[in-house]
């Protein structure tokens, strides 16, 4: 079953992240994203982008960092998932990928989100969410 093995595969990369090792974690989100991606399953796409940003940023390439939250933003915008996307603009905000106008623009998402920005949710590509970089 893809949908089991690629949501194993998101756990697995969280559990790797959170162990210190980012470049495992990658290879095993690279493999996620590319299941859900089939699936199209934009939920779990997003959320997974969001792990891989974090992934990016323990291993401080803010580039890649930037890039995997950007395309997570565009995807919570899709899926009108407002809780999701301040968090995606969160981790744009933490490797620089804002500018001043988009700041403001994230700072009315965040407020208007109906929980706290980075609290984590049930799903299992979420486990890492409340883990800041360092």
């Amino acid at each position: 079953n893809k949908e089991l093995l690629s949501q194993s595969l998101s756990m697995l990369a969280q559990a790797l992240l959170l162990d210190g090792r980012p470049d495992e974690a990658l290879e095993n989100l690279e493999e996620a994203l590319s299941l859900f991606r089939e699936a199209k399953d934009l939920a779990c796409e997003a959320e997974t982008l969001c792990i891989a940003s974090r992934a990016h940023t323990v291993q401080r390439n803010n580039e890649a960092a930037r890039l995997a939250a950007n395309d997570a933003c565009e995807l919570c915008r899709q899926l009108g998932d407002r809780q999701l996307e301040a968090q995606a603009t969160a981790l744009l905000r933490a490797c620089g990928g804002l500018t001043e106008k988009e700041q403001a623009s994230a700072w009315i998402v965040q407020s208007s989100s109906d929980q706290p920005l980075l609290k984590a949710q049930s799903t299992p590509a979420t486990l890492v969410r409340n883990v800041k970089p360092p």
